[in-house]
């Protein structure tokens, strides 16, 4: 092992890791399947090149690894070369993403009024339940603007003065900004 592995699982030196179980930094609720991959690389079997584990520094504290491990001639002998990452702050914020897009589509989901996300191409991407209940039409039903538009003001005269509106309204206007009117002609 090198310094940065040392560092990574809180060990000073070298000779404080020396002597101790081989798989000492894996934590307990992953050591069976990093132990299996260890065994069946060393058998020429196939394992995942690239896995994430949980790991154990010295004074106890769970830490998220990424590794990417390689069967490598090693003086003459089949060895393992693995590269280990501390990936615990990646893992922290995807979690704390995750919980921020949950609240989001909680509120989404249950918002008051009709809401739709449109992509550069004009596909809509997500309809809440509040815009079918409003329109009747689910996301399958208005893949597109131009469907929506053509669903939800079937007089083609009418539906040409909203989309003058529309367009009006959303000339200038940039992503996430808010309009001070709804196109209600």
């Amino acid at each position: 092992v090198n310094q940065a592995f040392l560092d990574m699982f809180g060990y000073e030196a070298l000779d404080e890791i020396v002597g101790k179980e081989r798989y000492c930094t894996i934590h307990p609720d992953d050591r069976e399947r990093i132990v299996g991959y260890a065994r069946a690389r060393q058998k020429g079997e196939y394992v995942p090149a690239r896995y994430e584990f949980k790991g154990i520094r010295k004074d106890g504290t769970p830490i998220d690894i990424e590794v990417s491990a390689n069967t490598i001639s090693y003086k003459g002998e089949k060895a393992i070369l693995a590269y280990l990452r501390d990936i615990t702050g990646r893992k922290r914020l995807e979690k704390e993403v995750i919980g921020e897009r949950s609240k989001l589509k909680t509120l989404s989901d249950n918002a008051p009024f009709g809401m739709a996300l449109i992509d550069k191409e004009g596909h809509f991407t997500y309809t809440n339940p509040k815009l079918t209940e409003l329109f009747g039409f689910d996301l399958p039903d208005i893949p597109d603007g131009r469907t929506w538009f053509r669903k939800a003001y079937p007089n083609t005269g009418y539906r040409r003065t909203v989309i003058s509106a529309w367009r009006e309204d959303s000339r200038d206007a940039e992503s996430g900004a808010l309009k001070p009117r709804v196109c209600t002609v």
